[in-house]
């Protein structure tokens, strides 16, 4: 065969392989080239790459989605995967960064689904996970002793974020629907409500976790990541605190935030 021949039987198998509509003319046309076995005829081991294919990637979008998947029923999430299989097909080598353009898909004209913004925000948290796990962990060169500092030192620091950390806001209120999916609760037909909702995302060793913040302490984070140290970033917040305990709630945060690695201390 030669090479302009391989080219088209490769371009058939391509269309072949990521069509859903039957194509039985081209199906006839790549078996020609295949060999056939005593236990299969050579259409049928076309029809088994061609199962595989979106069996695999069906598969991984479950894996990467799963609160998601938990949400809608059986046959509708399904559905949404076969959709977006056809409109996104995998560009690489790889499968890591085939649900990138999921969340995106799922709040676009070309997906049937109702109330489409709260699951693309469902969506969203779950890849940001993903992508925050495959983020590295803060240098342990870059984490120093602590709580062992007076106050004045806690309220001089400047933090750096962690290599994995990521904010989000939401339009939909969805970590409900997380913990009851980690408690093992059903969720099937719960849909997030419309409240925003203000995240913050990070790796802890095996896993990547997010919290649900206030509107003052998501301001004071993002404070924290336009460079403030810690007094500075209370201070560009103070108009948002009601009462005395909630400087005290965000200095809580600050505390647990370094613990975690989710920041580490840069002086």
């Amino acid at each position: 065969m030669g090479a302009r021949s391989l080219k088209i039987l490769q371009l058939q198998m391509e269309a072949w392989i990521t069509s859903r509509s039957g194509m039985k003319r081209l199906k006839k046309d790549i078996a020609k080239h295949i060999h056939s076995s005593p236990e299969l005829p050579a259409d049928k081991r076309v029809e088994i790459y061609q199962r595989m294919y979106w069996t695999r990637m069906f598969e991984v979008l479950k894996s990467d989605f799963p609160v998601l998947a938990a949400c809608l029923e059986a046959s509708s999430f399904q559905d949404l995967c076969y959709q977006y299989i056809q409109s996104c097909p995998s560009e690489s080598y790889t499968l890591n960064q085939f649900g990138a353009k999921f969340a995106g898909f799922v709040a676009s004209k070309s997906c049937d689904l109702k109330n489409k913004n709260a699951w693309r925000d469902l969506a969203s948290l779950e890849w940001t996970l993903k992508e925050s796990f495959h983020s590295p962990l803060a240098s342990k060169n870059n984490v120093l002793p602590f709580p062992k500092r007076d106050d004045s030192d806690l309220m001089s620091l400047v933090l750096q974020p962690a290599p994995s950390l990521k904010t989000m806001i939401l339009e939909h209120k969805v970590s409900p629907l997380f913990e009851k999916f980690h408690s093992h609760e059903s969720i099937r037909g719960e849909v997030p409500e419309p409240i925003p909702e203000y995240l913050v995302i990070f790796r802890q060793q095996n896993r990547s976790v997010f919290q649900s913040l206030d509107a003052p302490t998501w301001s004071f984070m993002q404070a924290l990541l336009e460079g403030h140290n810690i007094e500075t970033a209370i201070e560009e917040v103070a108009p948002l605190l009601q009462k005395d305990e909630d400087c005290v709630t965000i200095l809580s945060h600050t505390n647990a935030w370094i613990a975690q690695q989710a920041f580490v201390p840069k002086n």
